[in-house]
């Protein structure tokens, strides 16, 4: 059984403006791309940022919010 691992992560960062969404999204990005280092035993190679997109949605569960999504890429050792 492989301990290397390779992990899609999503996270999704919602806000009640674009500009707060936006502001919010670039601190996640400097805070999980490129970054690396031992968590709860697990050690995390690297993070990649990989893809953004970008809603504002009207009905459902975030109805008249702006969503934005970042896909993540990471490499862990088990």
């Amino acid at each position: 059984v492989s301990t290397n691992d390779e992990i899609l992560m999503q996270v999704n960062i919602v806000a009640e403006t674009p500009s707060e969404c936006y502001d919010i999204a670039s601190k996640v990005r400097q805070a999980l791309d490129y970054a690396s280092g031992v968590y709860a035993g697990v050690t995390l190679q690297k993070c990649f940022f990989q893809n953004e997109l970008n809603s504002w949605n009207e009905g459902g569960i975030t109805d008249g919010l702006c969503v934005i999504r970042h896909d993540y890429k990471l490499f862990i050792i088990r």
